[in-house]
């Protein structure tokens, strides 16, 4: 990973069946399978890499780089607003 580079870890679609209102489904970059993308999310798909929640763990248990983590804006009221 480099410094400026953006990793969204995402749910993988079959582990959540019910995801967020106007989610949408991409492959995860390094396995393939799909992951779901949440409405706050796809703003900043344009420069961002878009994982699943094993391979991020693979990445990280990899990377000699200290993790810096944050939510996206609108991530927590979304998830406040989710009627499974």
């Amino acid at each position: 990973m480099t410094d400026d580079e953006l990793i969204l870890v995402c749910m993988p679609v079959a582990a959540m069946l019910h995801p967020i209102a106007g989610a949408r489904s991409v492959p995860c970059a390094d396995c393939r399978d799909l992951v779901w993308i949440a409405p706050s999310s796809v703003t900043v798909m344009d420069r961002a890499t878009a994982i699943c929640m094993g391979c991020a763990i693979a990445r990280f248990r990899k990377s000699d780089d200290g993790l810096d983590v944050a939510i996206l804006p609108g991530a927590i009221d979304e998830l406040r607003r989710h009627q499974p």
